[in-house]
C-alpha cells in the first residue's frame, strides 16, 4: 500500500473478524491508528488479518506531482461538512473515540465479532465531544502527545535500577 509512506497520512487499522477461542480476550479492542504500512498480524485473531484504511491517499497530476486526495467517498465527505462542519481528520477522530466507546463495543458486541465496525451518526454536539476525544487518543496512540506522570512518592531509593523482572501470563 502506497499511501501511508508517500506523504503526511495516518490510517484506521481495523479487522474484520475476531475469535478467540484459545485465550481468555473476550472484549473488542482491534482498533488503532497508525502513521505507516503495519504487519496484517498487528491484532491478535485466529480468523482474519488487519486492515488499514488511510485518510487520505496520493495520486499524480497531470504533472507527475503528488496530490492529497481524502480517503472518503465524495458525497460522504459533504454530509459531514454539512451536518458536522468537518474536515477528514475531524471525521477519524470521531470514529476513533466511538469505536473506544465501552458503551458503542457492548452495544454492538456481537456484530464486532464478525464484520468491519460501522460508525454511527449522531447529533453535532455529540460529534463534537467524541471529536475532542478522539483526536487526545489519536494523539497518544502515535505517541504525539506525552501523558504526564507523577512518580513522587512512587519510587524508593536514589536509583531507577530495575531488580528483579516479573512476567504476567496473557493468555489461559
Amino acid at each position: 500500500m502506497k499511501h501511508p509512506v508517500l506523504g503526511e497520512n495516518v490510517g484506521l487499522i481495523a479487522i474484520r473478524q475476531i475469535v478467540l477461542s484459545d485465550c481468555s480476550v473476550e472484549e473488542y479492542n482491534p482498533i488503532f491508528v497508525s502513521r505507516t504500512i503495519v504487519d496484517r498480524r498487528f491484532f491478535l485473531s485466529n480468523r482474519s488479518a488487519c486492515a488499514i484504511f488511510p485518510l487520505y491517499r496520493y495520486e499524480e497530476d497531470n504533472n507527475k506531482k503528488l496530490i492529497k486526495i481524502p480517503n472518503i467517498k465524495p458525497e460522504f465527505l459533504k454530509l459531514i461538512k454539512e451536518k458536522y462542519n468537518a474536515t477528514p481528520e475531524d471525521f477519524l477522530y470521531y470514529a476513533y473515540a466511538v469505536l473506544h466507546d465501552p458503551k458503542y463495543r457492548e452495544r454492538y458486541a456481537e456484530f464486532l465479532k464478525i464484520d468491519f465496525p460501522r460508525i454511527p451518526l449522531y447529533d453535532k454536539e455529540t460529534f463534537d465531544k467524541y471529536k475532542q476525544i478522539g483526536k487526545e487518543l489519536v494523539e497518544l496512540h502515535l505517541m504525539k502527545k506525552d501523558i504526564p506522570i507523577d512518580l513522587a512518592g512512587k519510587i524508593k531509593g536514589e536509583s531507577l535500577k530495575v531488580d528483579t523482572i516479573t512476567i504476567a501470563k496473557m493468555f489461559g
